[in-house]
């Protein structure tokens, strides 16, 4: 009996670690793992010949002492982390100073910066939030998603008002502001979603874990798949934040961030740059040390944020297309 009170009591504290007011407490070990399922060793090692020298510069890296799930960057000074029990900071100074937001919610795993006022974040509980204000304040909108381990974790916005959530199971639409959600039906065969965007009103993107791309031209109705020639040895597992990144700036010009090798040798991020709506793809590989970290792309895809929690460290590269 007094083992099962254990159990349970470790059970309840586990449950409440992403409520509003639950203090980030984390383990040092959890904290320092890889995120995500170790993945399957594989012969398919990344092909040194596609290396594109230079095309990623970093511009800035940040150490940070507060709680921190995901992160971006807007550009190189404006950024944004989202984290343990809603808490939230922000930089207009490339990281040098984090003043913490003002924000109630469970845990976060997922960020969008339309611009330097606009911003919404996701996560445990369903609860999204938007900032109007460069990330200083949040406001409540409708709940999207369950709990952990399907939280909401993808968002791609226009505006304050038109955007996508998912998911890795679950897409939805909002046209209000986050007011109401509309479910969009996912595209037979995409598995689970890996990254997304919605480009304008109509024009959307979905990356399934099948390592195939989905577009759209009529808002998710209907979906044409496109098979990409550099996801064969990408690791697009399910990860509590994505580890993948993905934008089109026009119909012709995209780029998806991501990781890319094997559990021998180890994952590195790459890019693939499209500039013919995906015919063809240029592939570069960041200056970064191997391993799985958290991306985040800007809207116009030439900002790179990636987040390595083992190491407290947000490093912001920047693209030269």
């Amino acid at each position: 009996m007094n083992k099962f009170l254990l159990l349970l009591g470790i059970a309840i504290l586990m449950l409440a670690g992403c409520s509003p007011a639950a203090k980030p407490e984390v383990p040092a070990e959890q904290a320092a793992a890889v995120p995500g399922t170790e993945p399957p060793a594989t012969e398919n090692a990344t092909p040194e010949a596609e290396v594109a020298q230079g095309a990623w510069q970093i511009v800035g890296t940040s150490a940070y002492t507060h709680a921190v799930d995901y992160a971006g960057f807007m550009d190189g000074s404006f950024g944004i982390t989202v984290g343990y029990a809603g808490e939230v900071h922000y930089t207009t100074d490339g990281g040098t100073t984090w003043p913490r937001a003002t924000n109630t919610s469970m845990c976060r795993f997922g960020l969008e910066i339309v611009n330097e006022k606009v911003a919404w974040h996701c996560g445990n509980g369903g609860h999204v939030r938007l900032s109007t204000d460069g990330g200083q304040t949040w406001q409540q909108v409708a709940n999207f998603g369950p709990s952990e381990p399907n939280q909401c974790r993808f968002l791609s916005f226009l505006d304050d008002t038109t955007g996508w959530a998912a998911t890795p199971a679950l897409l939805g639409a909002t046209n209000d502001g986050g007011q109401t959600w509309t479910e969009i039906a996912l595209p037979e065969g995409l598995e689970m979603i890996a990254a997304m965007q919605l480009r304008t009103a109509q024009d959307g993107y979905l990356l399934g874990s099948n390592g195939s791309l989905y577009v759209t031209a009529d808002g998710g109705q209907s979906w044409t798949a496109q098979a990409l020639d550099f996801t064969g040895d990408a690791y697009l597992a399910k990860n509590t934040s994505p580890i993948v990144a993905m934008r089109f700036m026009d119909e012709t010009h995209g780029i998806i961030a991501l990781p890319r090798g094997n559990a021998d040798e180890g994952f590195y991020v790459w890019s693939a740059y499209t500039e013919d709506g995906g015919a063809t793809w240029r592939h570069d590989k960041t200056p970064l040390e191997k391993g799985i970290p958290f991306v985040y792309l800007s809207r116009d895809g030439l900002t790179l944020t990636v987040l390595n929690k083992s190491h407290k460290q947000i490093t912001v590269l920047q693209f030269q297309p």
